[in-house]
């Protein structure tokens, strides 16, 4: 059984990102990447002007990144305008810089466009509310189907053809005009009432 203590040294340093910076690097490796160039900046002496270097190696061994995972990120990050590289120095080595600046306008960018997402979310979802109560509130469907709802089934004898008739002289088509009555005012507006059919 392994140690607890060596467990706990793998466990030791998590590498973390931030997610915002997916929508700057265009992928989830570059934003590690900015993520960690981001710690380094944060922990590079005063004297080097913001400039790091780094290998490979370690890149892969703090953020698990391979050589094209590194270089693709490096290229993105460098096309939106955050990052600087250069080469230099014997053995050579691998140098960066982040703009601070540059990376604080894409920040802003994303803010101003997930704000405006969710403006257009919002007033897509209130549109839909208006149309649906627009539906709910249809006054011909809700006089057929509703006609003297409270009332007894007297009332509906009375009322029943007078609301039917409402609905079928509003039912004009181009083929009935005013001289054919239309199917509907045929089938519901001649037709008896069903309380005043008697049994037969």
């Amino acid at each position: 059984m392994a140690d607890d203590r060596n467990l706990s040294d793998l466990l030791d340093s998590p590498v973390a990102f931030h997610r915002v910076f997916v929508d700057i690097a265009g992928s989830v490796h570059g934003a590690v990447f900015l993520s960690q160039a981001l710690y380094w900046h944060r922990r590079t002496p005063a004297g080097r002007g913001g400039w790091f270097w780094k290998t490979y190696e370690e890149w892969d061994q703090e953020t698990g990144l391979g050589r094209r995972q590194v270089n693709s990120a490096r290229a993105a990050l460098a096309a939106v305008g955050v990052i600087e590289t250069k080469t230099e120095g014997f053995p050579r080595k691998t140098w960066y810089r982040l703009d601070i600046a540059a990376l604080d306008a894409r920040l802003e960018q994303v803010l101003v466009e997930r704000k405006h997402r969710d403006l257009l979310s919002t007033a897509g979802e209130a549109a839909d509310a208006d149309l649906f109560a627009g539906e709910a509130s249809d006054d011909s469907l809700y006089d057929c189907t509703n006609c003297a709802d409270d009332a007894g089934p007297g009332a509906q004898t009375a009322d029943a053809s007078a609301c039917f008739e409402a609905v079928c002289t509003s039912v004009q088509t181009e083929e009935c005009g005013a001289e054919e009555p239309s199917l509907h005012k045929r089938t519901n507006c001649e037709a008896p009432s069903l309380y005043e059919r008697t049994p037969s």
